[in-house]
């Protein structure tokens, strides 16, 4: 029998900037959930719901993302998270089964981790100012659709050619 090998995580280390080209998704969110993958995966990876609140890259979900890392630090997963907890994740796509949503994947040498002023601060300074996510994304009642806005504009046209018209006759010489 073998002894049981050690294994130890180790980062390349990156700045922001590097850590933000690698990544398909960089956000604020609140941790929702964190939970076990089922199945033998070795190593073990936990499931982290987040509820988006702001987003820097990587598009604009409409609900709950799911974020995958191994659970264990050695395995460069990132540790500690806890459910209310407001995190700023770097991930990239993850496997994901075609019955499921998209899923996302994460470390710790990614950039993940608690959302410090001083995390948000480095994320701005590359990418500018995060984008809010609006947490129930339905339509505004008040906002006009686009069936509305050409009406709008048809009705504006019309008035502007009615008055040049008429803006016409008058001037046009009379016989």
């Amino acid at each position: 029998a073998h002894p049981p090998i050690a294994s130890a995580c180790s980062c390349v280390d990156s700045t922001t900037a590097e850590q933000a080209e690698r990544a398909g998704l960089i956000a604020k969110g609140e941790v929702i959930s964190v939970s076990r993958a089922e199945g033998q995966q070795a190593p073990a990876v936990n499931v982290l719901t987040l509820r988006l609140t702001d987003m820097w890259q990587g598009g604009y979900p409409t609900g709950p993302v799911t974020v995958r890392s191994p659970a264990d630090g050695a395995s460069c997963g990132v540790e500690g998270v806890e459910q209310g907890q407001a995190i700023v994740v770097f991930a990239d796509r993850g496997e994901t089964p075609s019955s499921s949503a998209p899923t996302w994947q994460t470390t710790t040498c990614s950039g993940t981790g608690p959302a410090t002023q001083a995390r948000i601060d480095a994320v701005t300074s590359v990418l500018g100012n995060p984008t809010a996510v609006r947490a129930d994304p339905q339509p505004v009642e008040d906002s006009p659709g686009p069936g509305q806005m050409v009406a709008a504009l048809v009705a504006v046209a019309v008035a502007a050619l009615g008055a040049g018209a008429a803006e016409w006759l008058s001037w046009r010489p009379r016989a």
